[in-house]
């Protein structure tokens, strides 16, 4: 059953306490000098000087949490790119993104207020594969000028917000999470792009409901985890793009699942007889600065600094 999701919030002000967070985390992705690769290996990204920044030690308390919505914080963020002339003012892009506070507060809310000992606070999670695919788009902005976009497992649709606030005609962000979807939509309201960003809960083996949010580019991060469902997500993509459009998804270089990379290729080669061109490209690894405490959780510093490679898949 298709289940969609719009939030319209009158003003993000009314939920703001003032209680900043203390000193956390900002990342970047730092410049590096491109160098030609051989065909089989992963080849370097066009522009490495793109940034995304999470200012998390300006972080505002929203909500300590309630039986209906987990705990929510609203991070200012920056923006810097290598194409100004391109990108008029970066840093009108996004101003906040609205998210739980940490994974800890976000599993506790699941396990005490919820009752959910086994549910999944992973989307809480802001991960390196989300802002190296962002800061690729900010290199790329063509790529969703202009055009339909799906985020596809988009989290707290950083990836998707951004192509929004690029200049894409329309952006469904798509997460099995429902709570993930209110803290994204809820960004998209903040930063003004409710008209642009809608969000809908999608099966990737139902194909008829896929049809029906057609787009031009596809979008994903850090979705390759799981062998099983490799197939059922390269399917869900070609249902989408309809064989003519781009699939970008950012893969930590050390797979999730091994052997899921080449999975997505044959998959995606079978299902279009071979009329696909995969790149495999190289993408910078974000800058991480730490203050007090780390990002998310404890062992997310040793994350942030996993190297992550772009899957691009032109139809």
């Amino acid at each position: 059953m298709k289940r969609i999701f719009s939030l319209i919030l009158p003003s993000c002000a009314v939920f703001r306490t003032g209680i900043p967070l203390p000193p956390c985390t900002a990342f970047s992705t730092p410049s590096r000098p491109s160098a030609a690769a051989a065909p089989s290996t992963p080849t370097p990204a066009a522009s490495s000087s793109s940034s995304f920044t999470l200012q998390l030690d300006k972080a505002e308390v929203l909500s300590a949490g309630s039986l209906a919505l987990p705990p929510m914080i609203s991070v200012p963020c920056t923006f810097a790119s290598p194409n100004p002339d391109t990108i008029e003012d970066c840093n009108k892009l996004l101003t906040e993104l609205i998210k739980p506070p940490n994974v800890e507060d976000l599993f506790e809310w699941y396990y005490y207020t919820r009752h959910m000992p086994d549910a999944d606070p992973s989307w809480g999670v802001l991960w390196p594969t989300a802002v190296t695919l962002t800061n690729y788009l900010l290199s790329e902005p063509s790529i969703v000028r202009n055009k339909r976009v799906v985020e596809l497992g988009a989290g707290l649709g950083l990836c998707g917000l951004t192509s929004a606030a690029l200049g894409a005609s329309s952006v469904t962000l798509s997460d099995r999470e429902p709570y993930a979807l209110h803290c994204a939509l809820a960004s998209a309201a903040c930063n003004g792009l409710s008209d642009t960003v809608k969000g809908a809960i999608l099966d990737w083996c139902d194909e008829e409901n896929l049809a029906e949010h057609r787009a031009s580019v596809v979008l994903a991060s850090d979705v390759l985890y799981d062998g099983e469902t490799v197939e059922a997500f390269a399917k869900a993509c070609i249902t989408i793009v309809a064989k003519d459009g781009v699939v970008l998804v950012s893969d930590p270089e050390t797979e999730r699942f091994s052997g899921a990379r080449d999975m997505l290729v044959k998959s995606f080669e079978a299902a279009t007889q071979g009329n696909v061109n995969i790149e495999i490209i190289d993408l910078p690894l974000p800058i991480v600065e730490y203050g007090g405490v780390s990002l998310d959780s404890r062992d997310h510093e040793e994350k942030m600094k996993e190297p992550t490679v772009l899957i691009k898949c032109t139809f």
